[in-house]
């Protein structure tokens, strides 16, 4: 029976629009494409989302009624009467939906508007033709739908519940006033009907849906695909107005439902975990972390995540798929559910919305070579959590740095620290004689321009000139520690005699020396700390890193042992 309606339904609308043409029926046109669109594409049936099957077959009657109204009115009223009665029946059909939607205020006369207006936007074009509307009040409607739909979670007072009612129903009313008679010629524009309607799909799925491992569940992964390009469709749809974009975009976003919806979980495709015990839930937690161990990265800047929190969910995540093969009770697979979804909830809290100051925590170790110590020195060797480095080349008197051992020529070298490395400097004698026009490079850099700037670098200078040198201190709570030559100068004045690299220390404010170490009891043994004989307990460099006492490059250095500490300088 329906699908006679149906059929008799679409076939005297496309013969009835063109029926008596003296009389107005374009409210009538517009209130027959909804009904259309809602008996094609509406459910009924008492589960969440369906209608009434009696206000179903109330709507197809009205719907065939109001078709044979085209063939036959005489009058307008007859018409305006009838696009009442469609209305009313649409309307009683739209509030007849199931669902399990709570709040303390009033919401269900609005709450059918949406459903009304999502229908009209629907079942209407934007356009230029006869039948269609103009495109900024397709744009319109649906911008006042979707605030109102916001309204329906995050409305504060009953208030604004009725104002955001008020709007969209006189919002309902212009858009349909708007409706071209006939083809009108105007500049060319553009049509994001088809974006806004996949934005809509797109929204109803993520409200929906859930996803994870089990019956009815969908991928973590597809899931967090699905909300960025929703996001990404949104953006389009309020700003562009360029219809290549909006269809590429539409494109995209209907691609990521469709590869959304196809990742269901269903009786057929569901994995039975290998385990005698309930681990949905734990396997659900899995995959969710899994993206973001797997799409997020961590550090200091701003949409990273801080190192500690990463390590922790990682290490949840660990012990989570651990325990699906070696669980010896329920309780121990719901302790680890509860654990990992707390991991989960924490991370995705820390992501950091401004940079923070740099990390020194002892992660990888960095060591930087010469291959001779007596053709010049290098800088950087340490152990960092941090991961930027600056890794610094400075050249004996009478050699030049050539390029580091892996080919690359930059001095200084910013690197980036994903494992213990080893870099070695490659220093070569200068056999071009020196004359009186002969000219030099001071390269004077920072350690860590995170903490510090410095001035003065200069290329072709005389023999004799002299230059100044300036280190700035750039983030509060460190203060400016010397050079790595030893001067602690600053503005420093220099006279030009060679080619030469000078670095600018920066110390961290908080790291004082308090009963310092005898200055005589302290040892420089084969690039190592000797304090009385013996090796300190810590060692750290002039941004308070703990490092290895070992093949110490040029540079100061801080030791303590016994409680002591010192302030220690390597040529």
């Amino acid at each position: 029976m329906r699908k006679i309606l149906l059929f008799v339904s679409s076939v005297l609308i496309s013969f009835g629009l063109n029926a008596q043409e003296s009389l107005k029926f374009s409210e009538l046109a517009i209130q027959l494409s909804v009904s259309d669109f809602v008996l094609k594409n509406t459910e009924t049936g008492t589960e969440e989302g369906q209608f009434s099957e009696d206000l179903y077959t109330q709507l197809s009657e009205v719907n065939i009624a109001a078709i044979a109204m085209q063939q036959n009115a005489e009058t307008q009223s007859d018409i305006d009467d009838m696009v009442g009665i469609l209305d009313n029946a649409i309307r009683e059909y739209a509030a007849s939906i199931v669902s399990s939607t709570t709040s303390e205020f009033d919401i269900d006369a609005l709450s059918d508007e949406v459903t009304v207006a999502t229908w009209l936007l629907s079942a209407s074009k934007a356009g230029t033709k006869q039948g269609q509307f103009p495109q900024e009040q397709y744009n319109e409607l649906y911008n006042i739908k979707q605030d109102a739909k916001s309204a329906l979670k995050y409305a504060e007072s009953q208030s604004e519940i009725d104002e955001n009612y008020q709007t969209l129903v006189a919002a309902e009313e212009s858009f349909k006033a708007s409706v071209y008679e006939e083809d009108v010629v105007i500049a060319p524009t553009y049509d994001n009907s088809l974006l806004s309607q996949a934005i809509d799909k797109a929204t109803l799925l993520l409200e929906s849906t859930t996803y994870g491992t089990e019956i009815g569940q969908y991928s973590v992964t597809e899931y967090m695909n699905l909300s960025k390009a929703t996001e990404s469709a949104k953006t389009i749809l309020a700003k562009s107005n360029k219809q290549s974009e909006i269809d590429k975009e539409e494109a995209a976003l209907t691609k990521a439902i469709q590869t959304y919806t196809d990742t269901k979980v269903t009786e057929e495709t569901y994995v039975k975990p290998d385990s005698p015990y309930n681990v949905g839930q734990l396997s659900s937690k899995i995959e969710t972390a899994n993206y973001y161990l797997d799409n997020t990265t961590y550090g200091t800047n701003v949409g990273q995540y801080p190192i500690a929190q990463y390590k922790n969910l990682l290490a949840e995540t660990e012990k989570a798929r651990d325990l699906l093969t070696s669980a010896q009770n329920q309780s121990e697979i719901d302790a680890q559910t509860s654990a990992l979804a707390q991991a989960i909830d924490e991370y995705v809290e820390s992501k950091l919305t401004e940079s923070l100051p740099p990390q020194y925590d002892e992660t990888f170790d960095i060591n930087v070579m010469v291959n001779n110590e007596n053709y010049g020195k290098t800088y950087g060797s340490g152990s960092y959590s941090k991961r930027n480095v600056r890794i610094i080349a400075s050249p004996a008197s009478g050699y030049h740095f050539v390029k580091w051992e892996d080919g690359n020529e930059d001095n200084p070298r910013d690197i980036t620290v994903t494992k213990d490395e080893v870099y070695m400097a490659v220093f070569e004698k200068i056999t071009e004689p020196v004359t009186d026009s002969t000219l030099y490079t001071i390269n004077a850099v920072s350690i860590d321009d995170q903490l510090g700037l410095v001035l003065g670098s200069s290329k072709n200078i005389a023999y004799g000139t002299k230059i100044t040198l300036i280190a700035q201190v750039s983030f509060d709570g460190y203060h400016f520690a010397g050079w790595s030559d030893g001067n602690t100068e600053n503005p420093r004045q220099l006279t030009v005699t060679e080619d030469k690299v000078i670095v600018a220390l920066f110390e961290n404010g908080s790291t004082a020396i308090e009963d310092p170490i005898v200055e005589n009891d302290i040892q420089i043994i084969q690039r190592q700390i000797v304090m009385n004989g013996e090796a300190p307990v810590y060692v750290y460099d002039i941004l308070g890193r703990k490092i290895a006492n070992k093949n110490l490059s040029q540079g100061v250095y801080l030791v303590s042992m016994n409680g002591k500490t010192a302030r220690v300088f390597i040529q």
